[in-house]
């Protein structure tokens, strides 16, 4: 029993009659707290009190503080006359101010805060506090009201907590979800399991409204137990709910299902939502768990500068080192060429947090580091093969091309395998075209075909990292074929995509591939002096080609064959590092589009 929040017994009449009594106890100067089931008929017909009102909903059972924020919002100026240390603590909490450090337990001294706010408008009449709906009360606000209403009764303040259910179903099921939260983040398959059954009973109750949590612990379980298909065909459901009837509470579980399925725009989308939402309801900074899903969307998506200012804005919600952001601040740092930052941040992540999605992700930073830095055995050490293992899903490809650096055939093609399991199932182009570059390391005859279909496949969008990466492969395997021109466009390719990502060692790497191939620096992005390199039959070729003039067009237009229009764009192509039509966007190019083309 709570002795600062007393349960009444279910029963109308009986409900009615304590909140008489604690409206009256209020009104002559000596309130209390009382939670109730149901909503009392007197709740109906308050008279000479001030009604502070919040009304909760299960989509914000899980946000910290939201019915807290829900109360004090319209008297939020009100906190500046608070003493200045309670006050710091009640705008932490609702993310109004970086968090504080209260050296005592912090739900008291919110309560604390939180009490003198309610004195304070209780000044000029008695005070009601009525939450209602409060069985989908959050559990810190439900903590900090508990503390406020231990001074209650001496002040004209009545805090009525209605709506609560008997049993607590909501707040059981509020802790299932951060149980099997727990449980996925540290990689302990009986507890999410557990965590299941127990939501699938609790939902017996509540039906409905706790379907998609049901269907999101389902696909955390599947992907744990190592079915990816299944686990990824949930996920993408999950990934598809329209957003625009998607509760704020569910848009963080929508893009983490969209990140782990491979989907980066929608996990972007889902996560953006989420940080905007955030902000608009609360005029604050976003927690860093859905700070977290956006800047990893960022960073996949090849959003960099975006990525950063997120971090640094997660970094102002949180106190001290924060794995996550630590986590994929390393990555960025890794890309960039900030070796010593980045794995100082990596090795902290991996000392201290048991954090499975955190801790693939500073590994993921120290392969990138091995990779470009010519250590492949380092990674291959860092690799747990084990199965279920879904969080490193996105480090296999490094370990296929670091296996194939030592000679490790047999570990290679197991790592590829998983990849393609995964991306079989997501069904996404970047991820089918990363199986088809793998393949292509893994073979000796073959491998061009392999590096083509890649290629064609990054053209369909996704991952720009991915893509530089294949064109820097395609060219050296092209450059030790002996086929220097063709390397070279690939490789001007992966310096310039590179380049964008601001993934400086890399884009060294590529081109001192160039300078092996007998070519120097690769011309500026602009491509103003690449076309000084043309032909002047080839400069008219290209012009019309990227007007969107077919081969035969372009040889009507200049008198000669289809065939010839060809030949003169494959010679060109290379001289301006491009491999496709598509990609003559980029160069200053004045001629008019062809019109009256056939259909």
């Amino acid at each position: 029993m709570d002795p600062n929040v007393r349960r009444v017994p279910p029963g109308r009449a009986a409900a009615d009659a304590e909140v008489e009594r604690l409206l009256a106890r209020a009104r002559n100067g000596s309130g209390g707290a009382i939670a109730v089931t149901g909503r009392p008929a007197p709740l109906g017909r308050v008279t000479g009190m001030h009604v502070l009102r919040a009304t909760c909903v299960c989509d914000e059972a899980d946000v910290p503080f939201a019915a807290l924020h829900l109360l004090v919002a319209p008297h939020l100026h009100r906190l500046a006359s608070l003493p200045r240390h309670g006050a710091d603590a009640l705008r932490a909490a609702l993310g109004m101010a970086p968090p504080h450090d209260t050296g005592m337990g912090e739900s008291s001294v919110i309560g604390n805060a939180l009490l003198a706010l309610l004195v304070g408008l209780a000044e000029r009449e008695p005070l009601l506090c009525l939450v209602e709906d409060a069985r989908w009360m959050d559990r810190p606000s439900y903590e900090v009201l508990r503390s406020a209403a231990s001074g209650a009764g001496d002040h004209p303040i009545a805090i009525v907590l209605a709506g609560c259910g008997a049993d607590d179903q909501a707040s059981r099921v509020a802790g299932l979800m951060d149980v099997a939260r727990g449980a996925r983040a540290s990689g302990d398959l009986g507890a999410l399991r557990e965590a299941g059954r127990a939501l699938a009973a609790e939902s017996l109750g509540l039906g409905d409204p706790l379907r998609r949590d049901r269907l999101v612990v389902q696909s955390w379980t599947a992907l744990a137990e190592g079915d990816t298909a299944t686990g990824l065909r949930m996920l993408r459901g999950i990934a598809g709910w329209p957003l625009d009837r998607c509760p704020p509470r569910l848009l963080p579980l929508v893009a983490d299902a969209a990140l782990l399925a491979g989907d980066d725009e929608a996990a972007a989308d889902a996560a953006a939502l989420a940080v905007l939402g955030w902000r608009h309801r609360r005029g604050a900074v976003a927690p860093p768990g859905a700070l977290l899903l956006l800047v990893r969307a960022q960073i996949l998506r090849g959003a960099h500068p975006e990525a950063r200012a997120l971090i640094a804005e997660g970094r102002t919600a949180v106190r001290g080192p924060h794995a996550g952001l630590d986590a994929l601040d390393a990555c960025l740092a890794a890309m960039r060429g900030d070796a010593e930052c980045a794995r100082a941040l990596a090795g902290a992540v991996l000392r201290t947090s048991d954090d499975l999605a955190a801790r693939s992700w500073a590994q993921e930073a120290l392969d990138l580091l091995d990779l470009v830095g010519g250590a492949p055995e380092r990674l291959l050490a860092r690799h747990d093969p084990e199965p279920g293992r879904f969080a490193e899903v996105t480090r296999l490809a490094g370990v296929v091309e670091a296996a194939v650096a030592v000679g490790g055939l047999g570990q290679a093609r197991d790592a590829a395998a998983a990849f393609e399991r995964f991306a079989d199932a997501c069904g996404h182009p970047w991820a089918q075209a990363v199986v088809a570059r793998c393949r292509a390391l893994m073979v000796g005859d073959g491998a061009e075909e392999h590096f083509e279909r890649a290629v064609r496949l990054h053209r369909k969008g996704g991952r720009p990292f991915e893509r530089a990466r294949t064109d820097l492969l395609y060219g050296q395997w092209l450059r030790a074929e002996r086929r220097r021109d063709e390397a070279r466009v690939r490789l001007v390719s992966a310096v310039d995509l590179f380049e964008r990502l601001d993934a400086a060692p890399w884009a060294e790497l590529a081109r001192g591939e160039l300078r092996a191939a007998g070519y120097g620096e690769p011309a500026p992005p602009d491509g103003g002096d690449r076309l000084g390199r043309l032909s002047p039959h080839e400069l008219k070729v290209v012009r019309l080609a990227a007007a969107g003039a077919t081969n035969r067009e372009i040889g009507a237009r200049l008198s000669v064959s289809h065939r010839t229009v060809g030949y003169h764009l494959n010679k060109a192509f290379p001289k301006l590092g491009v491999a496709s039509r598509l990609e003559l966007a980029r160069f200053a190019l004045d001629e008019p589009r062809v019109e009256g083309r056939a259909s």
